[in-house]
């Protein structure tokens, strides 16, 4: 029936029509875009953005002080760190060691660099978005990171 439509109309109609109302899968789709060959595009990944545990402080038993937040990164944001320049494990320890007067409300993330221990939330610190965030600053702060692990800054 679509057929016996078109045949009745002169060609001059019938290529104002396609150009006035083009359809699906036609040039200039429906809403005047351009058809595409291969597959659709793949989603960009979300930038990496740290995480750190908020609220930590230091207590010597009678007084207590805040502590930077950028030493306590999250497990999450720890694991990331030690996937991407560390062993892929994360070690636990206490802010200020075993037996020492001062006792943080809680533990430190760090990965193991070679022979060494590093600061998880230090490394993570270098991605947060008042510094290099990856979204604005693409490959920076792991330039910067590796450039620190391996003692150049």
């Amino acid at each position: 029936m679509k057929q016996k439509q078109i045949a009745a109309k002169t060609v001059a109609q019938v290529a104002v029509m396609e150009v006035a109302a083009p359809g699906f899968g036609e040039p200039g789709g429906f809403f005047g875009g351009s058809p595409t060959s291969g597959p659709p595009p793949t989603p960009t990944p979300k930038a990496f953005a740290p995480e750190f545990k908020q609220n930590v402080f230091v207590s010597d038993g009678t007084n207590h002080w805040p502590l930077s937040s950028d030493y306590f990164a999250t497990q999450l944001t720890a694991q990331w760190i030690a996937d991407k320049f560390g062993d892929g494990k994360v070690y636990e320890a206490q802010a200020f060691g075993v037996g020492s007067p001062f006792q943080a409300s809680a533990t430190i993330l760090n990965i193991k660099v070679g022979d060494r221990f590093v600061n998880a939330g230090i490394l993570a610190a270098y991605y947060k978005p008042d510094r290099n965030p990856e979204d604005k600053f693409p490959g920076v702060a792991e330039a910067l990171i590796r450039a620190v692990l391996k003692g150049g800054l």
